[in-house]
């Protein structure tokens, strides 16, 4: 666990991500990192679809944004209980 994670448990409730793990590798490092109630967000190559989320997150909003080489998206993805 991170130093400034483990000084301060329980207290971040955003992960957020660019070009770090592959996003569902990401979304299941997060879970460990910040307990939930907690939102993740991934700058993503690629717009995921709700069915390859991992079990217990849900795909709460995908916003596409232009780059260079390409379009890039935001991916907010939450608990699956806070989604309901």
């Amino acid at each position: 666990m991170p130093p400034i994670v483990a000084a301060r448990p329980g207290v971040f409730t955003l992960c957020l991500g660019r070009a770090f793990a592959p996003w569902p590798q990401f979304l299941e490092l997060c879970r460990t990192l910040v307990p939930a109630p907690m939102a993740v967000l991934a700058m993503t190559g690629q717009a995921p679809e709700a069915a390859s989320v991992p079990p217990g997150f849900a795909l709460a909003a995908v916003a596409g944004y232009p780059a260079p080489g390409g379009q890039r998206y935001f991916s907010l993805f939450t608990p699956k209980a806070a989604s309901r």
